[in-house]
Formats: structure tokens, sequence, C-alpha cells
């Protein structure tokens, strides 16, 4: 399960919507629903219509749409829905690769971060025209390179590369010049407003972290400091814009799980 965060002018969780996903009764246990929960009002509304699994929602900069990932026609593609409107979801993007993502809206509202795992490289991270069109590379390397927020200018993206051989934090600039900087050892992060800041988690959801940003040509940082522990069990976090609050997602049950081995899994991507 995602969360999506708020969208950019709301400045409390609790006092805005966040997106959940809920599974719906199905013969199928990949289909899924996006779900509009009101913290407040402590309800929820759907969101998507469509069949098959619709997940990994992202907010527009406004706050008006919603941008996911559907596979209800075989690959996952990337739909578009009116957080108020009453109208279908609109295909934007789509294409052949199987396992893709919107992982971030940029503050223009022009473009959109896109996980991709490829049959070559194993996942790497794009950019495409929020109003559709091809992929553009933003990182491409023979590791995996994951999630990716903006930074509030949308000239950075921070992510998350296993690259040494365990996740680390990372930024690289927007388009690319010159190699990722390496930021801390964790799962991911956010820049802060005013971009002075990247507040972070390490890869078990245990601890967040803060490290101080100084702004340039070629961003530098300082060392890592924990700021707060987190509860056990979480699956998925998320930060509002201003980065005072989180919110956590926690399974419900934490009893015996089963596990699935699938093998030969890249012939598939071919």
């Amino acid at each position: 399960m995602r969360v999506a965060r708020e969208p950019a002018d709301r400045a409390n969780i609790a006092s805005s919507t966040a997106l959940l996903r809920q599974r719906r009764a199905s013969n199928s246990p990949s289909d899924s629903t996006i779900w509009i929960a009101d913290l407040d009002r402590q309800s929820a509304v759907p969101l998507t219509t469509g069949r098959g699994r619709n997940d990994d929602p992202a907010w527009s900069p406004d706050g008006r749409q919603i941008v996911f990932a559907s596979d209800r026609d075989g690959a996952q593609n990337f739909y578009v829905k009116s957080v108020s409107g009453t109208e279908p979801e609109r295909l934007i993007y789509q294409s052949t690769s199987l396992f893709k993502n919107v992982a971030d809206w940029s503050p223009d509202g022009k473009t959109w971060l896109v996980n991709q795992l490829d049959s070559t490289n194993a996942q790497n991270i794009y950019t495409v025209p929020a109003s559709g069109g091809a992929l553009t590379t933003l990182t491409d390397a023979p590791l995996r390179e994951v999630g990716g927020r903006y930074s509030r200018d949308g000239k950075w993206v921070v992510y998350a590369s296993d690259g040494s051989g365990q996740f680390e934090v990372m930024v690289q600039s927007v388009p690319p010049v010159g190699q990722p900087i390496r930021v801390a050892s964790g799962g991911g992060g956010w820049f802060s407003a005013d971009g002075r800041a990247i507040v972070g988690y390490n890869v078990d959801f245990t601890e967040l972290w803060k490290v101080d940003v100084t702004p340039g040509v070629r961003l530098s940082f300082g060392a890592a400091r924990k700021i707060a522990t987190l509860p056990p069990g979480i699956a998925s976090i998320d930060a509002t814009r201003t980065l005072d609050r989180f919110l956590v997602v926690v399974p419900e049950s934490r009893g015996p799980g089963s596990l699935t081995l699938v093998q030969n899994w890249r012939a598939a991507i071919r």
C-alpha cells in the first residue's frame, strides 16, 4: 500500500485528504481501488473506477488532480483523474513496459517522475511530460534507483539507490548534469520548502534523519542526524510539504504471512 502526500497548498495532514489504496472484492488478488480519505471527518470515497490494480497515486501541485498507475489493459499505464469531478480517468501515458509508476509530480505541473523496471539494468528513474510524451532518462545505471521527490524549485530530485551494495539517498540535478551526490544511508527523503534541508528515513522505517543542505550550482550536504524514532511495523511513509508531520501505514495484522517466489521474471519483461 502506498499513501500519496497531500496537495502542496495544505500544511497539515490532519486537516487534508490522503490517498489510500484498498482491495476490492474480486476473483483477482491484485485488484485494487484508490480512495480519497478525509482524515478530519474519518470518511473515504473511491476515486478510481477501472478494473485491475490501480495504485501509486500522486497529487498534482494544485491538489486538483491525481495521477496513478493501472494495469487494467495489461502493462501498467498512467491515468489522470480530477479529485472533484465525476468524469472518468484519462489515459495519458502508455507503453509496453510492465512495471512502472509515477513517483512525484513536478512543482510547475509539467512533468512526472517515473520509476520503471527495465530488462537490462534493473530500476531507473525517468521524467515524462504530464500532458503525455516520451520518457527522458534521469538516472540510468545497472542498479536499483527508486522513488524520487522534486525540490520545491524543481531543479533537484532526491531518490534512493543501491549502487554501493546498500540503499543510500542520492540527489541529482534536473536535467541531469554530472554525477549524483550521496546524501546519507536510507530508503528515501524529501526536500524542505526552502531547499536547505533533506529529511529522510532508513530502509526499515525505524528512524527519521535530517541533513542540512548548502545551496549552489552543486549542492553540498552536512552529516545526517537522527530526529525521530518511528513506531514498529511501518509499511509505507509520506510527509507533508512542510515536513512537520508524517503519515505512516501499519498493517492491521502482524501474524505469519506468505512468500511468493517468482522465477525467470526478466524473461517476462522482454
